[in-house]
């Protein structure tokens, strides 16, 4: 049969944004997390166990038994400050938190790295914040296995002294064997020995559900690099240079410029990207990837560790939207388009989409991704979307 060909018409009526706007802000130094179980959807299909740590909010109790999350939640904290973490573990066997490279409390005991909290029991731990900077924390117990299937995240040290940018962006880099994650869901061992990842993330995602990081021409962007998983990666980004100013906490000298970040496991690195050092095509994009092709789904390319640092053009002053659809579909098969919309007068907040006027069985999720199936036997024509 001959698939019948369907032009999509694109109309932008309306994208409402919310804008957080506050007066101050109060550095948060207590967080309450669970460790619990949850799933992630690779953008090949695939569902995979996790496991993971979910913020509580102000609840030290964790009642609403929030879910997990890939990677947890960014902790924050002032230089010299105490921080406190309350950790229920719902899950079947101890866990315990470790900040890499630093002190915590209770002291250490058993087979963890630090105090462990039974399966099904709360605890707490504190220690004293080090100098500013971009720290990993992590299960301490039977590493291995809990750091992949999921327990670990960032914390952020405020603030370096004599080190100015604009704006921030935490990436995480991990890995995930699917065939270790379903062996743990289903309570059998899994021998290291037979790691095999098969997705590479950055903060949780594969390519190309990897957000994108956005900046305006001229400003410079301290990029936090966490490497989680098992393996080296080697992150570049096309025509652009990074200045390391940070390496696991400790200030850089002698900064330098360099193409390349070479990430090993357990490491963070901060670096600098300057939007001024493009001569030309300011308002344009930028692939950051990892240089050693980690970059597939289930080896399929393109996936994997791959995002886009995109430069907005100092001429954009209102609402837009950057990406550019697909503008035909086939009956029967997926159509999908993800929309990029920006306020340039604030980057980082929240964007609402909607679809005002749509064809049956059309939707947008909250990231903005349009998906439809034209039915088969549907004519072909002209279909606007709004």
């Amino acid at each position: 049969m001959l698939n019948r060909m369907f032009s999509i018409l694109f109309k932008v009526c309306s994208i409402t944004l919310l804008c957080l706007l506050t007066a101050g802000s109060a550095w948060a130094v207590t967080y309450n997390l669970r460790a619990t179980t949850g799933q992630v959807v690779m953008p090949d299909g695939e569902s995979v166990a996790i496991w993971g740590f979910a913020d509580c909010g102000a609840d030290s109790t964790c009642a609403s038994n929030p879910d997990a999350r890939l990677p947890g939640p960014v902790l924050e904290v002032p230089s010299g400050e105490n921080l406190y973490i309350n950790l229920k573990n719902d899950l079947p066997e101890p866990v315990s938190l470790m900040v890499a490279g630093q002190s915590i409390l209770p002291t250490p005991v058993g087979k963890s790295y630090t105090y462990e909290i039974g399966p099904y029991s709360s605890g707490s731990y504190d220690f004293t914040a080090p100098r500013p900077g971009t720290y990993l924390y992590e299960s301490g117990t039977n590493q291995a296995k809990q750091v992949q299937m999921g327990l670990y995240g960032a914390i952020i040290v405020r603030d370096y002294p004599g080190i100015t940018y604009d704006r921030e962006y935490v990436l995480l880099l991990s890995d995930i064997d699917p065939q270790w994650h379903a062996a743990v869901a289903a309570g059998q061992a899994y021998n290291a020995i037979y790691f095999n990842p098969k997705y590479w993330l950055i903060n949780g995602k594969a390519y190309p559900d990897t957000k994108e990081i956005l900046a305006k021409e001229g400003e410079k962007v301290l990029m936090r690099y966490l490497n989680a998983g098992s393996e080296d990666h080697v992150m570049i980004i096309h025509g652009m240079e990074q200045k390391e100013v940070a390496n696991d906490g400790h200030p850089v000298t002698y900064p330098q410029r360099t193409s390349t970040v070479v990430m090993n496991p357990g490491q963070t690195q901060d670096l600098i990207i300057n939007t001024e050092l493009l001569a030309l095509n300011l308002s344009s994009s930028h692939t950051l990837f990892d240089r050693r092709l980690d970059i597939t789904n289930r080896d399929k390319f393109p996936g994997g560790m791959i995002t886009t640092v995109r430069v907005i053009d100092s001429a954009i002053t209102d609402i837009s939207i950057l990406s550019l659809p697909m503008m035909s579909a086939t009956e029967g098969s997926r159509y999908t388009y993800d929309v990029l919309a920006i306020d340039p007068n604030n980057l980082s907040g929240p964007v609402t989409y909607t679809l005002s006027s749509a064809q049956s069985g059309m939707t947008i999720d909250s990231d903005g991704r349009i998906s439809w199936i034209p039915a088969e036997g549907s004519p072909g024509g002209v279909y606007p979307v709004t």
